[in-house]
């Protein structure tokens, strides 16, 4: 780090304390994200649920005993009609769960990529200030490698916060999965194409079809 290097004497007296309070910084806004995650994943199962219910329930409307309604004229069809209006409520209610999960990752993901501290302009005089931004292309933010707090440095907590990531990131390719499965008996395959793909966007990672 230049003019505050971990070489020098005063380099991790200056760098280390500034460099916890950023790294207790993103880890807060890590857990966050997953506290939010935690809520929408909750929200998606049981809208999850309702739509299951409903195409099992589409399935067997012949042979559901209607009671006094059943000389109802169309008595079947409408209630057919009304199945699939509910299971494409509840689908649409698992998109805005999605929308919410994947708003939690980008979340992580943008805590994780400040978790460097860089020096805030060169230094001058005993003033020196940090930023989780780089403002010198000499500056790495990681303190030359050494540890944060007892052993860990910054590249380590990077790649746990990444591993954490792809956790993530791998459950809602498989929600993604069985949600598509669910929705070609349905919703439209086009309008299901159209939702897998605004999620691969999204999440800048190949999905299944």
């Amino acid at each position: 780090m230049q003019g505050c290097s971990p070489s020098s004497p005063a380099g991790p007296r200056l760098w280390r304390p500034a460099a916890q309070r950023n790294l207790r910084n993103s880890w807060s806004s890590i857990c966050m994200h997953i506290s939010s995650w935690s809520t929408s994943s909750s929200h998606a199962l049981s809208s999850a649920s309702a739509l299951v219910n409903a195409l099992l329930s589409r399935r067997y409307v012949e042979v559901m005993d209607f009671g006094v309604l059943k000389e109802m004229v169309g008595i079947k069809a409408k209630a057919n009609d009304k199945l699939f209006y509910q299971g494409e409520l509840c689908f649409m209610g698992i998109l805005t769960s999605f929308k919410c999960l994947i708003e939690s990752i980008s979340g992580m993901r943008k805590a994780k990529e400040t978790m460097r501290t860089y020096l805030k302009g060169p230094v001058t005089g005993h003033l020196v200030e940090f930023s989780d931004e780089r403002c010198l292309d000499s500056d790495a933010g990681d303190g030359d490698g050494i540890a944060v707090f007892s052993t860990l440095s910054v590249d380590s907590h990077e790649m746990l916060a990444q591993e954490l990531i792809n956790m993530f990131v791998a459950e809602i390719k498989i929600k993604v999965y069985l949600t598509a499965w669910l929705a070609e008996v349905n919703i439209k395959k086009g309008r299901k194409d159209e939702i897998l793909e605004a999620i691969r966007e999204e999440i800048q990672l190949p999905l299944p079809g």
